[in-house]
């Protein structure tokens, strides 16, 4: 009887992941016992695919010291990767984030504007018409606190807005929820 329920729950769960553009979310967790901290990777929360060669995707990644379930979040980030290659002899193609120094956070509950820490753009001669850009943005206490009791959050990099699902959110307040019970 147990096998039958959990058969018929794996089948109810992939049918919701088809179902969704957005693809599921995972978290990694791991422990570094000569650092003493733990690392949280939520992976995606946004990802927008126009072709296998097309992607934006947002992850979010944190840094606590200690191990996890007894430890006080220290350190907070989100990376953004940016991807496309085109084939032929098209023009080539530029980095698209160069100058966003900034990803702006709006919530239900306030409004937010984190700064990048950290630009990695195309490498040079690959042989390929190929974008390839990571970003890195650093949130606060404050921001995390926002995030946590926000309903709904949209984002803007760039020229770029983007809405976070409610299924990649979920996951992302959970966690958030966990790391700061009386937040």
């Amino acid at each position: 009887m147990r096998l039958i329920a959990l058969v018929c729950f794996a089948i109810a769960g992939i049918t919701i992941c088809a179902q969704n553009n957005q693809p599921s979310v995972k978290l990694d967790l791991n422990y570094d016992k000569y650092s003493d901290v733990t690392s949280y990777q939520l992976s995606p929360i946004y990802e927008e695919r126009k072709s296998p060669e097309t992607v934006f995707k947002v992850q979010a990644s944190l840094k606590v010291k200690g191990k996890a379930g007894i430890a006080t979040p220290t350190d907070f980030r989100f990376t953004i990767a940016s991807y496309e290659v085109v084939d032929g002899q098209q023009t080539p193609l530029v980095d698209s984030y160069t100058k966003a120094s900034h990803l702006f956070i709006i919530s239900d509950t306030g409004r937010s504007e984190l700064a990048r820490e950290s630009y990695l753009g195309t490498p040079k001669n690959t042989g390929r018409n190929e974008r390839h850009e990571t970003m890195t943005f650093v949130l606060t206490m404050e921001d995390a606190l926002m995030i946590l009791h926000s309903k709904r959050l949209e984002c803007k990099l760039g020229d770029k807005t983007f809405k976070i699902s409610d299924d990649h959110l979920i996951p992302l307040v959970r966690l958030l929820a966990q790391l700061f019970p009386r937040g």
